[in-house]
């Protein structure tokens, strides 16, 4: 009986110990996604003051490739205008787009 009671306390503390360590990794888990999130929201507000703070259209396109170096491809504006028109868009083939 005696032996009985020290298995079953002993399989009590076990668990007790596994649950603290899976709490415990569940933590690191949040708190390394909360970093994660916080790091990439600083990066995109730097990157937004950085396009903001453009005082023409050149220096816009420069810090956008710039930013886009860093991070993939991006097109800027004038690269869009050389791909393709109005009409090589599907968006603004749109018949309702148009007014008459």
């Amino acid at each position: 009986m005696v032996s009985k009671h020290i298995f079953n306390t002993f399989i009590t503390i076990i668990i007790i110990i596994i649950k603290f360590v899976l709490l415990l990794l569940l933590v690191l888990l949040v708190s390394s996604s909360l970093n994660k999130e916080s790091l990439f929201l600083s990066n995109k507000q730097k990157i937004m003051a950085a396009l903001a703070s453009a005082s023409s259209k050149e220096e816009f396109e420069k810090t956008l490739e710039k930013v886009a170096s860093f991070h993939g491809s991006v097109k800027t504006s004038s690269e869009e205008g050389e791909e393709g028109s109005s009409q090589s868009n599907p968006y603004l083939q749109n018949e309702d787009m148009y007014y008459d």
